[in-house]
């Protein structure tokens, strides 16, 4: 098939399965800001009727189902239990479950909405089905690592937020000698697969056992949580890494509860089930920034410490993601508000300002032994790698540093019956830079230099800037996110950049887009290139986040003009003006280097080389002006700048008033420019060539006297230049004047050894 249509196809069945996992604990988040779960009560699953593999018959892996099943069913502060209802009608395989263009294929009995369980559990003894889900080759023994048990939560009701059903397949290539080892392997990630199911999220609790940095203790060894990210590999068989792998954490034990309380007695009708308050203790607050913005996507790990004893535990027992429940992508005017499925970017998680650093910690189980205990939490960054199907938290496609000194802080004095603490606090980060942009309607003028520093502050907000440049170039846009100390930084803002030109509708896609953060090879860069002239600038986060840490630094390269815009054949200097010129720009004339002599943020000072230097080129010919900065690649083009007139002619050139001669004017009135042709004695104009004009500005002639010889006029001013005729032969200028005085100007003119001479006065 398509192999597009087989990637949407997949991204669409498998969007539902993880790419969404919002939070620490819960796994979904509803629009509504509440997690996502099953029904209270029972939870029913059948399995296909057919062996695992050759070595493992239908009613061994049937028993090792039920065996992992029963591990979460047990937690007696959880009001859910996991119930076989019988097998399904059909061995399920690749002739029956496959891809479409318009989809999966699959049984009624193992599709949702069908006539199956609520939980379909499919024994894949040839791994056809894992690779339909994961795609071609995924179910290969080298991948069991990853592919040894599939899951995916496919349907909810959108009334209710409940989860409605769920496929898991267990991948057979993947079980084939049938030895202990390979039973308890398969009982371990199903445990883990249940969980998932039921709608929990992963844990990083304690993540130094997986790191190894520092030496994990026993304490932290057994506290380290089933629902962990990624596997520890020691050995050929995960569950040989963790210590007493078929108990469930107070970590999993709580996010569980979390998702299926029991607030009174008798309110569950599943035996074995008491109040899940009982001898347990909630802590509930938020984690902000000094402005008061919550800070998201930092994991809240807790350690007890019991009174009396003054030690407090070297591993955490119980741990939360702040702003689990608020949306981890709220879409960008540069990347639109959907997703590629068709629905809301941002239709997971609830976008209110209170949820943005809240946390609820749930179900920490008291010892009964002691009246009160204190408990410490301590902020900790999320490991990167915790991305993806392995994301911890809201943001699925990244993680966010957080800011500040992360110091632990105390909630004292929990009694032994437990109850709800709500405790709030401020990270000590430092206070941001203001914001300096405008809206889409109303964008902000891009600085005069072309760089600038500014803050993407507040969720869900786009910097807006107006850049006012010539048409007929090309420019550079970028943008380098940093951190609260100003270093380069990929953990905080990703930013993505639009361009659209400036008479466009508000609300329109881009004209031109970098939907991708981090596209050039200056680190923490996105760069985007576009044709020059006047535009409307976004610049966004790539899940349309905004935090008093995302800082950034902002430059647009553009060349505006060159002048002169004609040389002659042997070279010369050139100014060229623009913006978020620097040090180290490299300038090309048709491809060939021209030495730069003098830069600010708005000229360069350039010599250009000689017409010979230049390959492919001849007098008369337009060149292109590339100006590039050398340490990040960026680029700015004038088409067409530079023209080299042809070498000056052997015969000396005669200089012809066009216009402006003789001038006799009020002394209120500004004289007209002066234009000279330079002719080769044929009437044919010269290209190329210098004119030097000098100027004396003097008083009028006085009045001579009767008898001596006449005073001469006073000398106001005098100046010189030179100028090279245009490829018409022609220069222009404008006469000297001083204010206020009547005078009398004399131009002489020289070209080559030509002269010509003219009388202007103000009377």
């Amino acid at each position: 098939m398509n192999p597009l249509r087989r990637a949407a196809a997949l991204f669409a069945f498998a969007a539902l399965s993880s790419s969404v996992a919002c939070a620490a604990n819960p796994r979904f988040i509803s629009a509504g800001g509440g997690p996502r779960h099953w029904d209270y009560g029972t939870v029913t699953y059948a399995t296909t009727p057919n062996d695992l593999s050759s070595a493992i018959s239908h009613s061994t892996a049937d028993s090792i189902v039920a065996a992992a099943a029963a591990i979460w069913s047990a937690v007696p502060t959880a009001d859910i239990a996991l119930v076989q209802s019988g097998a399904l009608a059909e061995v399920v395989d690749g002739s029956n479950f496959f891809l479409t263009d318009t989809g999966f294929t699959m049984p009624a009995d193992v599709a949702s909405g069908g006539t199956g369980p609520q939980v379909a559990v499919l024994f894949d003894s040839d791994g056809a089905v894992t690779d339909a889900m994961l795609g071609e080759g995924a179910s290969a023994p080298s991948n069991c690592r990853q592919s040894a048990v599939t899951n995916t939560v496919d349907a909810f009701s959108d009334n209710t937020n409940l989860i409605t059903h769920a496929i898991l397949v267990v991948n057979g290539r993947c079980f084939r000698t049938g030895s202990s080892s390979e039973l308890s392997e398969l009982q371990y990630v199903l445990l883990r697969a249940w969980g998932r199911v039921l709608g929990l999220g992963w844990s990083q609790l304690n993540d130094n056992v997986f790191t190894g940095s520092p030496q994990p203790t026993l304490d932290q060894l057994l506290d380290w949580p089933i629902l962990h990210p990624i596997d520890l590999i020691c050995g050929p068989y995960a569950f040989q890494c963790l210590q007493q792998p078929f108990t469930l954490r107070m970590d999993d034990i709580s996010a569980l509860s979390m998702l299926y309380p029991i607030s009174r007695p008798g309110q569950s009708q599943l035996p074995g089930k008491h109040v899940t308050n009982q001898n347990a203790l909630n802590i509930q607050g938020a984690f902000s920034f000094p402005d008061g913005q919550g800070m998201q996507g930092v994991n809240l790990e807790a350690h007890i410490l019991y009174a009396g004893t003054g030690v407090v535990g070297t591993g955490a027992v119980v741990s939360a993601v702040t702003g689990y429940a608020f949306t981890g992508n709220a879409g960008t005017p540069v990347t639109g508000a959907l997703a590629p499925d068709g629905l809301p970017r941002s239709q997971w998680g609830v976008i209110l300002p209170s949820f943005e650093g809240a946390y609820d910690i749930n179900e920490m189980d008291i010892d009964s032994s002691y009246n009160w205990l204190n408990v410490l939490l301590v902020p900790v960054a999320i490991n990167p790698l915790y991305i993806g199907d392995y994301a911890v938290g809201p943001y699925a496609s990244r993680q966010i540093a957080p800011s500040g000194s992360l110091g632990g802080f105390m909630v004292f004095g929990a009694g032994v019956n437990g109850g709800t603490w709500s405790y709030m606090t401020q990270s000590d980060a430092a206070r941001p830079l203001a914001a300096l942009d405008g809206t889409e309607s109303s964008p902000t003028a891009v600085p005069v230099s072309g760089w600038w520093n500014s803050t993407l502050s507040t969720h869900g907000h786009t910097a807006w800037y107006a850049i006012h440049a010539p048409t007929g170039g090309t420019l550079a846009v970028e943008v380098t996110a940093r951190d609260e100390s100003g270093n380069a930084a990929t953990t905080k803002m990703q930013p993505i950049l639009g361009l659209w030109n400036a008479a466009d509708s508000t609300g329109t896609v881009p004209d031109y887009a970098a939907a991708s953060p981090f596209n050039s090879t200056t680190v923490a860069t996105t760069t985007l290139r576009a044709p020059a002239g006047p535009l409307r600038l976004a610049i966004a986060d790539s899940s349309g986040d905004g935090r008093p840490d995302f800082t950034y630094s902002a430059r647009v390269l553009c060349a505006t003009a060159v002048a002169p815009a004609t040389l002659p054949a042997a070279g010369g200097s050139i100014a060229i003006t623009g913006l978020g010129f620097r040090n180290g720009m490299k300038v090309t004339i048709g491809g060939t280097l021209a030495h730069v002599v003098g830069t600010t943020s708005n000229a360069l000072a350039v010599t250009a080389p000689a017409l010979t230097s230049i390959s492919g080129a001849s007098a008369g010919s337009a060149l292109d002006m590339v100006v590039t900065d050398l340490v990040t690649g960026s680029s700015t083009t004038l088409p067409a700048a530079i023209t080299y007139a042809p070498p000056p002619p052997t015969t000396t050139p005669l200089l012809e008033l066009v216009n402006g001669g003789a001038q006799t004017i009020p002394s209120t009135t500004a004289y007209a420019q002066v234009v000279l042709e330079a002719t080769d004695g044929a009437g044919n104009p010269v290209p190329g060539v210098a004119v030097t004009v000098d100027q004396q500005v003097t008083a009028l002639p006085p009045a001579c006297p009767s008898t001596g010889r006449c005073p001469p006029p006073a000398l106001f001013s005098s100046g010189s230049l030179t100028l090279t005729t245009n490829s018409s032969g022609q220069i222009s200028f404008s006469p000297l004047t001083v204010n206020g005085q009547s005078q009398t100007r004399i131009l002489s003119t020289t070209v080559a050894g030509g002269e010509l001479q003219t009388t202007l006065s103000h009377l």
